[in-house]
């Protein structure tokens, strides 16, 4: 992945799943806005009501900061599981994103060459954690090995990949759903 873009800023947020329940109601809120056609994506692309009613970089009722979860670890995590650490991220600016861009910014990278995963840490305690992927490239090795870390990280820490464009949390403990997911966003298999 050569670039990423700002916008995927939490747009596929791993969370805990005691978070599920605010999920759902987020979620419920989207529809109705869809269903009403109040400024959806779907029907404006600069749809800043839409865009702000995702509570992007919000507080959750469970912070993932109560998984305490280190950022040393995480990074031996990811190191694990065949993602490589990236120096200097190049991110595509997102004007609605103004407010989050110093988080965006400081964050660290891992990544293979079909998906990366993004998180933000202070005093070595993880903050927020997101997934990104190159829609155009899917390479089976890369997938099984995302699917492989996402199911770890959902086992050990209890989270759940929140997808904000699909409306879909997927229970990332459940080994055979996160790798379906992966297989239904990949588009183009290599």
């Amino acid at each position: 992945m050569n670039n990423y873009y700002e916008s995927s800023y939490l747009t596929w947020e791993l969370t805990p799943n005691k978070n599920l329940e605010f999920i759902t109601a987020v979620f419920e809120h989207l529809e109705y806005l869809e269903e009403n056609e109040v400024n959806t994506w779907k029907h404006a692309e600069t749809s800043d009501y839409y865009f702000q009613q995702r509570p992007i970089g919000g507080d959750r009722p469970f912070p993932i900061l109560d998984a305490t979860l280190l950022a040393t670890d995480l990074q031996a995590i990811l190191s694990s599981h065949d993602l490589a650490p990236e120096g200097e991220i190049v991110f595509v600016k997102d004007q609605q994103l103004d407010n989050y861009r110093h988080q965006i910014q400081e964050a660290s990278c891992f990544s293979n060459p079909s998906y990366a995963i993004f998180f933000s840490s202070e005093n070595n305690i993880v903050k927020r954690i997101w997934f990104d992927y190159d829609e155009g490239h899917s390479v089976e090795s890369n997938r099984l090995a995302m699917a492989g870390l996402l199911h770890h990280l959902g086992e050990k820490y209890a989270l759940v990949l929140v997808d904000w464009y699909e409306k879909r949390a997927i229970d990332l403990s459940n080994k055979e759903a996160t790798l379906q997911y992966l297989k239904d966003t990949s588009p183009k298999t290599v």
